[in-house]
């Protein structure tokens, strides 16, 4: 359609959560987590997600990104806000109102149409994108078709409520399309912890010596062999990578796997490493790891 528009709603939240089981059920991309039912370091590409959807239509308002509170990892927006400007405007909104402004848009879109041809034909070619599975933006979503304007409703296969398919089929003016169909365009795997580091738990941590900074996420890639939920850090100042297995009783099985899956690398426990300093690390690893933000390569 010649001159089509888009307006962009994106649940931040629920997409976030929806990504996390996705990622931990194992895919072509990432294999399924032994230890958790949920892949806490998984991130969406909030910039490259607006651009898949939007193809080649004109955003004729700001996407708005609804987040009931920002992330540990805002870092992440930051980054997006200064080299991503190609994707378009997009605004934060932290609230959850969501519905709300999708009926008020659609609303507006229909007063306006109703009076002016020019913002008839708008309205004609306007498709409202909205991304969730959310059962609670469903009463907007049909404010929206009542005014005789599409939408395209995306989200994970496995979340989305049955209601929505149940109203597409009754309604032409609704597409229902799935975010696993593009995951591997939108994701990427944030391996930096942004918890608070209480103390070292020798069992559960490992050390790779010698590991360069720009080669940290390419061993961590390999390390997902492993399928457990695992974070890296840093001792300050320091070239060695500590490997935190949270949900391990032992580490010694993964210390044997990590070294086949890594032969270059020189892979010790925590008891190990730390016997040859005399002194304990635990103040060094917590000053590095305390709310750091994730790092953008």
């Amino acid at each position: 359609m010649s001159g089509e528009t888009c307006i962009i709603f994106v649940d931040d939240f629920n997409v976030w959560i929806g990504a996390q089981k996705f990622a931990a059920l194992g895919n072509s991309h990432m294999p399924k987590l032994q230890d958790s039912g949920l892949d806490p370091r998984l991130r969406i590409d909030i910039g490259k997600l607006v651009e898949r959807l939007r193809r080649n239509r004109y955003t004729q308002d700001p996407s708005l990104l609804h987040g009931s509170c920002p992330p540990p990892n805002d870092s992440v927006w930051e980054d997006f806000e200064r080299n991503n400007r190609d994707y378009g405007r997009i605004e934060k909104v932290v609230d959850n109102s969501m519905p709300v402004r999708i009926a008020q848009k659609a609303t507006e879109l229909r007063v306006k149409a109703k009076y002016d041809p020019k913002a008839a034909e708008k309205k004609d070619k306007t498709t409202f994108i909205v991304i969730t599975e959310g059962r609670n933006i469903m009463p907007a979503v049909k404010v929206v078709l009542k005014c005789n304007i599409r939408v395209e409703l995306w989200g994970w296969k496995s979340d989305i409520a049955k209601a929505y398919f149940d109203l597409a089929a009754n309604d032409g003016l609704l597409s229902i399309y799935c975010l696993d169909s593009i995951f591997k365009d939108i994701y990427f795997t944030a391996y930096r912890s942004t918890r608070k580091v209480k103390r070292v738990d020798g069992s559960k941590t490992m050390v790779l010596c010698d590991v360069n900074k720009s080669d940290e996420d390419a061993v961590c890639d390999q390390l997902l062999s492993t399928r457990q939920l695992f974070w890296k850090t840093r001792l300050d100042r320091d070239s060695d990578l500590c490997i935190v297995f949270p949900n391990v009783n032992q580490v010694e099985k993964l210390i044997i796997q990590a070294r086949k899956l890594l032969p270059g690398i020189t892979i010790v426990s925590w008891p190990e490493y730390k016997v040859p300093f005399n002194k304990d690390l635990t103040e060094a690893m917590k000053t590095v790891t305390t709310y750091e933000l994730l790092e953008i390569v």
